[in-house]
């Protein structure tokens, strides 16, 4: 019995250090599994937070895709002022062009009327010697008259 007892003691001593083992594990898997659910935990948290600048970015997406549409319906409006614009313009560069030819037609007839009122100068100078030296020599002729006058009712 004895043999028996130490038996039993034996496999008392070694279930406590199978027992003991397993407590030891047991503790380390419930170590184990606190640090995992505050790693957990922790992980939730910034889950959470993610979550929530994911939820602002997606905001700010949608605040900048409105400023987007709005910049491009601004942009469309541009081009088309623009295009109205370099309808216009192009209308003004014909015009400046026709006034271009007019200006140089008419400053051509400026410079031939100004040669043709030199010209006229000239004879109108000419005339006016040719009137002056004329009314010089009627004045001349008036003055002999005037004399030959004076002597003839100086005779009789």
């Amino acid at each position: 019995m004895r043999g028996e007892r130490d038996a039993l003691f034996a496999g008392v001593e070694r279930l406590r250090g199978e027992r003991e083992a397993l407590l030891e594990s047991h503790r380390e898997t419930v170590s184990e599994r606190d640090a995992l659910s505050v790693s957990l935990a922790d992980a939730s948290s910034e889950r959470d937070a993610i979550l929530e600048l994911v939820g602002e970015k997606d905001a700010e997406c949608d605040r900048i895709s409105v400023c987007l549409r709005a910049r491009d319906a601004e942009v469309e409006r541009i081009t088309g002022v623009l295009g109205e614009r370099d309808a216009e313009l192009a209308s003004l560069w014909e015009e400046r062009a026709r006034f271009t030819e007019q200006k140089s037609k008419l400053t051509s007839e400026v410079q031939s009327r100004r040669i043709e009122i030199s010209r006229l100068r000239t004879l109108l100078d000419a005339r006016l010697q040719e009137i002056t030296a004329a009314l010089s020599e009627r004045d001349a002729l008036s003055d002999k008259l005037a004399s030959v006058s004076s002597e003839r009712d100086a005779l009789s």
